[in-house]
């Protein structure tokens, strides 16, 4: 097993691409810190599964992580619990439809304050342990949005072009003993993207994709897996793009 007995801690943990990370890395012999905005059943749900098929401890733990006080407090809970933090993944995230013209201060700082600013405070509360550990990773969700142009929710696309930026720069201040690299999914199968919903949208965006296929979840739970592994001991301050070749039209 790659991460047998790492702890491996996942901010948004609970669906889409964080849903599969924990069940990836779980089979891999990592424990678990399962972020959560609410604690309910699904929830619970995924801890009995990880639990029971896995054999794997799991914790949630609930944190509003637009709130630095909160990020604080998560990080402090988790290093009580599990002693330790191998892997930091920044998964949580939001998406907010808007145009420029349109957009106010509220859908701005609701934005970054999810998307970015926590990407950041929790990166520095981690890195913190991981330091004094003199080993760590850290991997951070970022989006082809925050690298490709566009025309809509700008403050989604600045928010991942942030964590891009921050991503490599903060792997040079974290050098040697902790990397740190970015994935910038393309269109992947998740309750994000309202679209996906509409067949007749799904296959127009279908047609800008060389590969013809949006990402599944598990596409970019394998990546982070690859990241978060001496697989990839030497790579740190990139980005892996995963667009079915998107990026090869733009």
């Amino acid at each position: 097993m790659k991460l047998q007995d790492k702890v491996v801690l996942i901010t948004g943990g609970s669906e889409g691409i964080g849903r599969a990370m924990i069940r990836l890395f779980a089979s891999e012999g990592a424990d678990i810190a399962l972020h959560c905005h609410v604690h309910g059943k699904e929830e619970n749900d995924l801890m009995k599964e990880i639990h029971e098929k896995y054999g794997r401890k799991i914790e949630c733990f609930k944190a509003d992580v637009s709130k630095i006080a909160e990020i604080k407090k998560m990080v402090a809970a988790v290093q009580r619990k599990f002693g330790r933090i191998d892997v930091l993944i920044n998964n949580a995230g939001i998406y907010v439809k808007s145009s420029f013209s349109e957009s106010t201060e509220k859908i701005w700082n609701k934005v970054m304050d999810t998307n970015l600013r926590s990407t950041y405070f929790c990166s520095q509360f981690v890195s913190k342990i991981m330091l004094k550990q003199k080993e760590g990773n850290i991997i951070n969700i970022a989006s082809v949005a925050g690298i490709y142009a566009r025309k809509s929710s700008f403050e989604y696309a600045i928010s991942k072009a942030g964590i891009i930026h921050f991503s490599k720069s903060l792997a040079l201040i974290l050098a040697p003993h902790i990397r740190v690299n970015a994935i910038a999914p393309g269109y992947t199968w998740s309750n994000l993207m309202p679209f996906m919903k509409d067949p007749k949208k799904v296959k127009e965006k279908m047609k800008l994709i060389p590969l013809k296929r949006f990402n599944d979840p598990e596409d970019v739970a394998n990546t982070a897996l690859f990241l978060a592994t001496e697989d990839s001991r030497n790579i740190t301050g990139q980005v892996i793009v995963i667009d079915g070749g998107r990026g090869a039209n733009v």
